[in-house]
């Protein structure tokens, strides 16, 4: 089974800003000049956000913008059209001046690149896979585009096998169903087939383009949310997993003592295919060797009690993290339906905002139903549910 890297909703990994300093230091907003930091000519149009909100804006043709504080923490962004991306962390923005922001442009060819009329056929059997581990397959990825597409570049290591994707420009993404557009600054993907594992991760700017939040369009974000990890992480915070219908449990995996070695099944294996001895080799040997090699290599022990929060959620000075022994089992019950996450974090603190969102996704693998919330199903920093009756 494909194991995730989930990074849904990412924030970038420098720093958890502190609202209430920013406040007394840039009152209600923070301004500043982009420039190029090659040239020092200012960058007209360059789009500043605070990443996975709907709070952007762009500079103006001199290079100049202001932004109001965000209602999150969250950092800063910084993306131009040839430019690298930046992130702004904590020390950024500790000057009572405008901030003077400088972008490095890019050392390529984005034209000769990317604005091409035709792809190889290769290009699509990547694109497909690309959307199907990056959107993802269900109900919201159906009604999800990518409206520039074709900005994206595939790479293929055939030594690791592994499949990568960039684009020089922001992903703009126009999900009808939840009905989002995501400017997505995708920083990293790859698909690894060696070692089953998916890892993206970026920055994302929300618009809201539905009309008037018709209820149809709020029961599907509410539903979206329920049993996400982030539905999951405020339920740890605010210690209500059963109110929210959450059990947690620990999970213990060891070697299976009922399966032999695999070097001990090689070795079946083998006599199986040569020499004398191979006539004398009974059908039971043979049968044994096979059903040997469909044991599982290890079995899964539950515990038999469930958790509070207060048995893997902790807070320290960095922020809130869980923390356990073992690996944690997430079951999500909502009517009749039941979902299960793996959390292998045995050893591991995951660090998590107040807003839950995972701060190092890069640590954590996830298996089970955690993996399936890809972009499409992603909602804006501090989304909660919706009253739809009420609107």
């Amino acid at each position: 089974m494909l194991r995730i890297f989930f990074v849904s909703t990412i924030l970038p990994l420098f720093f958890i800003l502190s609202l209430e300093t920013l406040a007394q230091e840039r009152k209600i907003s923070i301004e500043g000049w982009i420039t190029d930091i090659e040239t020092n000519e200012n960058i007209p149009y360059a789009l500043i956000y605070y990443n996975n909100t709907q709070v952007g804006t762009r500079s103006d043709s001199s290079g100049y913008f202001t932004i109001p504080l965000p209602k999150y923490p969250t950092d800063i962004i910084i993306s131009a059209v040839g430019y690298a991306t930046i992130a702004l962390n904590e020390d950024d923005l500790q000057s009572n001046d405008p901030l003077k922001i400088q972008l490095r442009p890019l050392q390529i060819a984005i034209p000769e690149i990317n604005i091409v009329s035709t792809r190889a056929p290769e290009w699509y059997q990547n694109l497909e896979i690309f959307k199907q581990y990056f959107l993802g397959s269900g109900k919201n990825a159906r009604q999800t585009k990518i409206v520039n597409e074709k900005r994206l570049i595939f790479e293929y290591d055939t030594l690791n096998k592994q499949l990568k994707a960039k684009s020089y420009e922001p992903l703009i993404i126009k999900n009808r169903r939840l009905d989002y557009e995501i400017a997505f600054d995708l920083l990293e993907f790859t698909i690894d087939y060696q070692n089953q594992t998916n890892m993206y991760f970026g920055y994302a700017y929300f618009k809201d383009v539905g009309k008037n939040n018709k209820k149809g369009t709020l029961k599907k974000r509410n539903s979206s949310y329920l049993g996400s990890p982030t539905h999951f992480l405020m339920a740890c915070i605010e210690d209500q997993l059963i109110e929210n219908n959450f059990e947690v449990r620990t999970l213990k995996r060891i070697k299976n003592p009922d399966r032999i070695s695999d070097d001990e099944i090689e070795k079946l294996r083998k006599s199986l295919l040569g020499g004398a001895d191979t006539m004398r080799i009974t059908d039971l040997n043979k049968t044994n060797w096979v059903a040997e090699s469909k044991k599982p290599k290890v079995i899964d022990i539950l515990s038999k009690e469930s958790l509070t929060s207060d048995d893997f959620v902790h807070q320290d000075e960095r922020g809130y993290y869980l923390a356990s022994d073992d690996f944690l089992l997430i079951t999500y019950r909502q009517n009749s339906k039941e979902t299960t996450s793996l959390l292998p974090i045995k050893g591991k603190k995951i660090y998590f905002t107040a807003d839950g969102v995972f701060l190092d996704p890069e640590k954590l693998i996830m298996e089970g139903a955690f993996t399936e919330y890809k972009v499409a199903d992603m909602l804006p920093l501090g989304f909660r549910l919706e009253n739809v009756e009420s609107n």
